[in-house]
């Protein structure tokens, strides 16, 4: 099920709400909007554990903090130089279960692009002043 949110600079986006037309009402209420102002409002994209996890990114710092621990030239390219593509999807999927074992999903979410300008009508602002009471 889709949520919504809203913004006065598309920039930070505030709101969880079940329909655009909620998320007017939200904005126009919780940031004082008047007729003209404008309202951007977007859909949620939820974000996992997993979009935040890179198996190359850890093989690198891997690779890093081995070239501290010897001489560079010992390191390499270890360990992507034998980590295989099925290895690394391998470790991707016992990531995302332990992840998910231990509730680490992110309490945040991102917005779908793109996002609908809305331009704030006296319509609007009489609906939000109705939804609030």
């Amino acid at each position: 099920m889709s949520r919504y949110c809203y913004s006065l600079n598309t920039e930070y986006f505030n709101g969880d709400c079940e329909t655009p037309e909620e998320a007017i009402s939200e904005g126009i209420h919780e940031e004082a909007l008047e007729v003209g102002d404008i309202l951007y409002v977007a859909e949620q994209e939820p974000k996992s554990f997993m979009d935040f996890f890179d198996a190359d990114y850890l093989f690198e710092n891997m690779n890093e903090k081995a070239g501290e621990e010897v001489p560079v030239e010992c390191v390499d390219s270890w360990p992507m130089d034998i980590v295989t593509t099925a290895a690394k999807q391998e470790l991707s999927e016992l990531i995302d279960k332990w992840a998910t074992k231990h509730n680490l999903q992110p309490p945040f979410w991102g917005v779908h692009h793109p996002f609908e300008e809305i331009t704030i009508t006296q319509a609007m602002l009489d609906k939000s002043i109705k939804d609030y009471l």
